[in-house]
């Protein structure tokens, strides 16, 4: 969240802006930590940023019984509202009090599951 400012000079190095997607755990803080950077990039005339859906995808998929547990408040539902067609999913893991870590979708798995121009949507 602290780095969004930078996101300017990357962008003029870039020539222009370009969109943002993130990939995190898939918890309640998660979530809260692109939420809240695409508010400061918005504040700042930065492009949102977005979540890599084809990531979320998969870990839901390979997170199937693999899940861990965290105590905590749930989020709004809302909050899961950014993971758009995924965002029930997302609502019944919490619901679950259950968490997936995004090393579940780490190098290994994409090295030898996935071409660069599949991750790359």
């Amino acid at each position: 969240m602290d780095s969004v400012e930078s996101l300017r000079d990357v962008f003029a190095d870039l020539g222009g802006p370009r969109r943002v997607l993130y990939f995190g755990d898939l918890d309640p803080q998660g979530l809260r930590i692109p939420q809240h950077a695409s508010e400061q990039a918005r504040e700042a005339g930065l492009p949102p940023i977005e979540p890599h859906l084809w990531s979320y995808r998969r870990l839901l998929e390979r997170g199937a019984g693999r899940s861990q547990t965290w105590d905590g408040e749930a989020p709004a539902d809302t909050r899961c509202d950014w993971l758009g067609d995924l965002a029930g999913s997302a609502r019944e893991l919490f619901g679950r009090r259950q968490r997936l870590a995004q090393e579940l979708v780490g190098w290994e798995f994409l090295r030898t599951q996935v071409s660069d121009r599949e991750v790359a949507q």
